[in-house]
């Protein structure tokens, strides 16, 4: 389950892919059909979540890893490659801007 709290220390990361709106659903669609029971065997996976903005234009993917070396490792599993590359095969197809990014919680407010 995914948290949000400083002093959590788990590593974010954000991913945002810049789409035109009929294509939205691209990339959630092959994500969906490629990498979910990759990252679930993945130590360290604590969750990601997809997010479509109002306006069609972005999709967000805000995961969450126990630590950046989990993360790391993630990135290392062939598996894993395999997967991340049909997506990213997917976001050239339709042309999408892709942002990945690592974040750490400064503060919430709740």
């Amino acid at each position: 389950m995914a948290t949000i709290a400083k002093g959590n220390n788990p590593i974010t990361i954000i991913v945002q892919f810049t789409v035109e709106p009929q294509y939205q659903h691209s990339v959630p669609d092959i994500v969906s059909k490629t990498i979910p029971e990759i990252l679930k065997k993945q130590k360290g996976f604590i969750s990601s979540s997809f997010h479509l903005s109002t306006d069609g234009t972005r999709v967000v993917n805000y995961a969450q890893w126990r630590s950046r070396e989990d993360y790391a490792a993630f990135n290392q599993n062939p598996e894993a490659s395999a997967a991340v590359a049909q997506i990213m095969a997917v976001a050239a197809a339709i042309n999408a801007k892709v942002e990945t990014h690592e974040y750490e919680v400064l503060f919430t407010i709740e």
